[in-house]
């Protein structure tokens, strides 16, 4: 982990080291987020930020790394606070929208969301989300939940 951290020049918050060192990440997706695909998620890490820091090495610093990304959307950390955003085609980076205050909320967010599809309680779901989310988020969950 500290090579990784040492070649992307970030120091990853607690949280997200605890999880990805305790769960296999490398061939995780959940309601089309892929973390990794048949891969070690660590390497993963570094692909991504790799060809995110090509595309626009302005906007990813060493504050902002790629944990994930979607169909419609690019999942970021913030490594200073550990707060998670995404970004897409209709939403630029400039314009991200935070959605989890860290790695371990997001990943039960997606559960729950995860859950509730299956159950056919989307509609539970949200209700969740608008309670315990800002209103500039809800748009994302009612994508992801759909």
């Amino acid at each position: 982990m500290e090579q990784v951290e040492r070649r992307l020049g970030v120091k990853f918050p607690a949280d997200f080291v605890n999880l990805i060192l305790n769960y296999d990440f490398g061939d995780f997706s959940i309601l089309g987020i892929h973390f990794g695909s048949e891969t070690n998620y660590l390497e993963k890490l570094i692909s991504f930020h790799e060809h995110l820091s090509n595309e626009d090495v302005a906007n990813f610093s060493n504050q902002f790394i790629c944990i994930a990304i979607g169909d419609h959307f690019t999942f970021i950390m913030d490594v200073n606070s550990g707060n998670i955003f995404v970004f897409g085609s209709e939403t630029p980076f400039n314009k991200k929208i935070k959605i989890a205050e860290s790695f371990t909320k997001l990943i039960q967010a997606l559960g729950t969301a995860y859950f509730h599809r299956t159950q056919n309680t989307q509609t539970e779901f949200l209700d969740i989300v608008i309670k315990t989310f800002d209103s500039d988020n809800i748009d994302f969950w009612k994508e992801v939940i759909k």
